[in-house]
């Protein structure tokens, strides 16, 4: 049923095929959890407070209108008796049937899509019903059979009108509901598994621009300094972010949401770029997750899209930086007992820097992963004498993972390879960090080390 906040969905599975009642013994229950979205990305909830025997179950309250909704079951065994007994399995994720239309010139472009662990695509049943009706259409009413689209041949899109049919009025009001025709392939399972989606209404030819903006906020539960500290390993080099926004419910835009165009860029005056997500310019979900990324620095806008393909303004941007960091010892000792032989900034790299796990086979110091260093592009380092005097220089390669590494290994030579004497020097080192912000990008790092052999 469509609905703001009455809308409903029935949700029906079958009792597992081959189960051990010696280990999973009967009465055998069921929970049934929903999740906002097609993928389950957003936290499930119950549906109803405890197990049912049964196998199907309606879920009530919803707003079907511009929600999208995702289940899945959870069998329990012998929940009577033991209320505590852990759940025995889960079932696959499935979602809702969502429609979506686009309006065009005297017609209305339809595309339905659903996530499911069953095939909607079968050549089996490749028929999808194509519901119509005026405005003001329900499922209890005005909506009639309209077309059979083979979904086999052209996918889950259709176009009204078709190539027999006249054009349509820009001055009416078209309603549409959809019913697929899916299977699991297995002969254990009736078929084929007929699932609607929501009733849409929309109207040709509109050609203004939504005036409604979603507010976008990160979603990060945990600093990027917490990020770090909870990594086995200093050397991640594949970050992501999560973005969220809430629905556009303002009466302007409320009913004519076709979905979110999502847009990136390096820097909050950047260039932004839209995103494909599954293959398409816009999403029906409020969530992204930017996957993959060489950083956590990358800002974002979010639009509008309405049922004309119509897009509003962009949202303000909200970005996320990356926490870098890069400190240096103020002692090494060059001896050749394979810890703490070079000057380094600290890592966690076998064999080299201040910190290595029993190098050599020898116990040296912990390692510290929150003081790794991290997000830094280019180290220029200079070491003076205690009377001013240059007496070594480094500069880092951009991507040079060996020789010109950002951690400089200094092994307590001068710039002619000859030995300098145990004591204390000075140093100086220009940082290059990835963040957003130019002006936080060079930092000089100053000190001194004290030379041990």
């Amino acid at each position: 049923k469509t609905g703001e906040s009455d809308g409903q969905i029935r949700i029906s599975w079958r009792k597992p095929f081959e189960i051990d009642p010696a280990q999973f013994p009967p009465p055998y229950e069921y929970k049934v959890w929903r999740s906002e979205g097609f993928t389950g990305a957003l936290p499930w909830v119950a549906v109803s407070a405890g197990t049912i025997s049964d196998t199907t179950t309606v879920d009530n309250g919803l707003n079907t209108i511009d929600k999208i909704y995702s289940y899945h079951v959870v069998l329990h065994s012998a929940t009577l008796n033991n209320a505590t007994i852990a759940p025995v399995d889960t079932s696959a994720t499935a979602s809702m049937v969502r429609l979506d239309i686009e309006s065009g010139d005297q017609r209305l472009d339809l595309s339905w899509q659903a996530f499911t662990p069953w095939s909607n695509l079968s050549q089996s049943f490749p028929l999808h019903d194509i519901y119509r009706g005026p405005e003001g259409s329900t499922e209890a009413a005005g909506l009639v059979l309209y077309q059979q689209v083979n979904v086999s041949v052209n996918g889950l899109i259709y176009s009204d009108p078709g190539e027999a049919g006249p054009p349509l009025s820009e001055d009416e009001v078209y309603c549409y509901r959809v019913m697929t025709r899916g299977t699991y392939g297995n002969p254990a399972i009736n078929e084929p598994l007929e699932n609607y989606s929501q009733v849409v209404c929309a109207q040709p030819a509109d050609d203004e621009p939504p005036v409604c903006v979603p507010s976008p906020v990160l979603a990060s539960i945990r600093s990027c300094e917490d990020f770090f500290a909870d990594q086995s390993t200093c050397r991640i080099n594949t970050f992501s972010n999560e973005i969220r926004w809430n629905r556009v419910t303002t009466s302007e835009c409320e009913g004519d949401v076709l979905g979110y165009r999502v847009y990136v860029a390096d820097e909050a005056n950047g260039t932004f770029q839209p995103v494909l997500i599954n293959g398409q310019t816009y999403t029906r979900d409020t969530v992204f997750v930017d996957n993959n990324l060489t950083s956590f620095a990358k800002c974002y806008k979010i639009s509008v899209v309405d049922r004309s393909g119509n897009e509003s303004e962009l949202s303000e941007a909200i970005c996320n930086d990356n926490c870098p960091y890069y400190e240096l010892p103020n002692v090494f000792t060059p001896n050749g007992d394979g810890c703490n032989d070079r000057f380094s900034a600290y890592s966690d790299r076998d064999g080299g820097g201040e910190e290595i796990p029993n190098g050599n086979g020898l116990n040296c110091q912990p390692i510290d992963k929150t003081r790794c260093a991290r997000f830094v592009e280019k180290v220029v380092f200079r070491v003076y004498n205690r009377w001013g005097v240059e007496v070594y220089n480094y500069e880092s390669v951009e991507g040079d993972l060996v020789d010109k590494t950002i951690y400089i290994d200094w092994d307590g030579r001068d710039n002619g390879g000859s030995l300098l004497n145990s004591g204390v020097y000075y140093y100086a080192a220009d940082v290059t960090f990835n963040v957003l912000n130019p002006a936080n990008r060079v930092q000089t790092i100053k000190g001194w080390v004290h030379l041990i052999r």
